[in-house]
């Protein structure tokens, strides 16, 4: 690490479609890929609405962003309260969530655009095809980290188990690992955060 020589990359959520794409197209640069909740494609239903898609899945995250809160604390208390994270609540929870505060006093929001979130979801969604293609071409050791539950601390995953399944399947040098008693936030945060941090460090690593 540091020397020149190939190096970890990891990426998380939609972080890891980015990590998958760039250890695809430039494998002499990584020596091991850790995706985590992410990376895999999400093809659209055929007929219907991108949009449509995104708020039944993410609609309480997207609703989130245009919202405005009268202080820090009435924004930390919101989260406290969420069914992600609430559970587990820790400083470094508390500090990721001051840290996505912006905004004048009075008027303080997340620092993530809805314009920006929906923009994402509609390429991804539409791009299953190109990220199906980056797993084909994988030319690193490859590891999946993935949660039971999704972005409300509940069914369904991010990443159902038949899909981790099939591409598990389909792709030499990828595994993946169920990382129990997580969420889509959570497996980067508490107690699961040992689990990432030890495979980003090859302990483990296929």
């Amino acid at each position: 690490m540091g020397d020149g020589g190939p190096v970890a990359l990891t990426g998380h959520s939609m972080g890891a479609y980015i990590a998958l794409r760039a250890a695809a197209r430039r494998p002499e640069l990584f020596d091991r890929l850790l995706l985590v909740d992410g990376g895999l494609p999400l093809p659209a239903p055929e007929g219907v609405d991108p949009d449509a898609i995104l708020d039944l899945t993410l609609g309480p995250a997207i609703a989130r962003l245009s919202r405005t809160y009268e202080s820090d604390q009435a924004y930390v208390d919101f989260f406290r309260a969420h069914p992600a994270l609430g559970p587990d609540w820790s400083p470094d929870i508390e500090a990721y969530v001051r840290y996505d505060l912006t905004g004048p006093q009075g008027a303080r929001r997340s620092k993530a655009r809805e314009d920006a979130v929906r923009q994402d979801g509609r390429d991804l969604l539409g791009s299953a095809d190109a990220f199906a293609a980056d797993l084909g071409r994988l030319a690193v050791p490859t590891l999946l980290l993935h949660s039971p539950l999704g972005l409300l601390g509940q069914e369904p995953a991010m990443l159902p188990a038949p899909l981790v399944e099939h591409w598990a399947r389909e792709v030499p040098g990828l595994q993946a690992e169920f990382v129990e008693g997580s969420n889509h936030y959570t497996i980067l945060m508490g107690s699961h955060a040992k689990t990432v941090a030890e495979r980003l460090a090859g302990v483990s690593f296929p």
